[in-house]
């Protein structure tokens, strides 16, 4: 009859609510357009009315699981649903089972918008970290080209200073050649700064040895460098050059810069310079010479003045070849190095170490 009842409206277009419990209608209402099934939310597991309408789904009375929830016997339950029917009763467990699948889904899906908020709170944080990085990145380049800058400055200065010392040292460089040929002609001059003193003053109190006369130099003859103590014996003249030999060594020197003595001033000499050098042990000297020169840390004035120093000391003790280690960085404390070298008449030619061993921060010597 109800049924009878809700076709017939349904074909008069009639519009309304009709609230049943009747399972026969929900299905005329899925099976016929322009019937709309409709429930009220029930939880299923309190077994309590959420008082929400939920359109296109039919509901369950819940009447057997309520009747149970409030204590009825259990022979008064099954006797209801046997009344009822199979099909009724599966209808509703279908509808109650629907509902609980429904609230399980709707708890993931809250649970999953919670994780999409934090995942975009987590992307904006990221991106905001991101961006004070970047910001943070930035202000640290510029100031490091900041402090680049102010460095290179202070060595450009710096470079400017030690040029102007180098130019207003020029008028003292002949000076500083004389005294480094002086070096190189007598052995005695390489006593450590200590004993020169005695022999400066022995040699000013020293008559000096006579000259024989103004004629041209011969080999075999002993000569004197002019304005010098030192005597020795012209092994070969080649041109307007002469090489002499003062002790254990020998040098090249040009012919005006020698004065011929006779021989028995030349005696006399030998025997006072060897007087003065007693305490000289030139072997020892040599072996405790070291061929290597570390300038890395040191001044321009203060590397330069070790160079000419190391310099003389290797001629007295007969090296062949020198090895000075003064680092790659800018450059400057290398030029100003080889610049020397290349001023230096006993050094034939100087290079970059090999590339496993320091390369362009260290330079091989290779002396006469």
């Amino acid at each position: 009859m109800a049924e009878a009842i809700l076709e017939t409206l349904h074909k008069a277009k009639a519009f309304g609510v009709v609230t049943t419990h009747y399972t026969n209608l929900k299905q005329f209402a899925e099976q016929n357009e322009g019937v709309v099934n409709a429930a009220m939310r029930y939880d299923v597991e309190a077994l309590e009315p959420l008082y929400i309408l939920e359109v296109g789904k039919p509901g369950s009375s819940f009447a057997l699981e309520i009747a149970r929830k409030i204590g009825l016997p259990k022979p008064v339950l099954d006797s209801a649903t046997d009344k009822v029917g199979a099909t009724h009763v599966k209808v509703d467990q279908t509808l109650s089972q629907l509902e609980k699948e429904k609230k399980r889904f709707e708890s993931f899906n809250e649970a999953l918008s919670t994780r999409e908020s934090r995942a975009s709170k987590a992307a904006e944080r990221y991106e905001n970290l991101a961006d004070s990085l970047e910001e943070e990145k930035r202000k640290i380049i510029n100031a490091a080209k900041a402090e680049a800058k102010r460095l290179i400055q202070e060595a450009n200065a710096n470079i400017e200073r030690t040029i102007r010392e180098i130019k207003e040292a020029q008028a003292e460089k002949e000076a500083t050649k004389e005294a480094r040929q002086k070096l190189a002609a007598e052995a005695e001059s390489l006593e450590p700064e200590a004993a020169q003193p005695p022999k400066k003053k022995r040699r000013k109190s020293a008559p000096k040895p006579e000259v024989v006369d103004d004629g041209p130099i011969k080999l075999g003859d002993s000569v004197r460098i002019k304005g010098q103590t030192a005597v020795g014996e012209v092994l070969a003249i080649r041109g307007k050059d002469a090489e002499i030999q003062i002790g254990l060594l020998k040098s090249t020197l040009k012919l005006n810069r020698l004065e011929k003595i006779s021989r028995r001033e030349a005696r006399k000499e030998e025997k006072a310079v060897a007087t003065r050098v007693s305490g000289f042990n030139i072997n020892e000297k040599r072996a405790e010479f070291s061929p290597n020169l570390d300038l890395r840390g040191q001044r321009a004035s203060e590397a330069l003045s070790l160079v000419d120093q190391f310099l003389d000391e290797a001629l007295l003790h007969s090296m062949s070849e020198l090895r000075i280690l003064h680092g790659k960085g800018d450059g400057i404390l290398r030029d100003l190095v080889r610049n020397t070298l290349r001023k230096t008449k006993f050094v034939d030619r100087f290079e970059d170490e090999h590339a496993d061993r320091g390369g362009a921060g260290v330079t091989i010597v290779h002396l006469h």
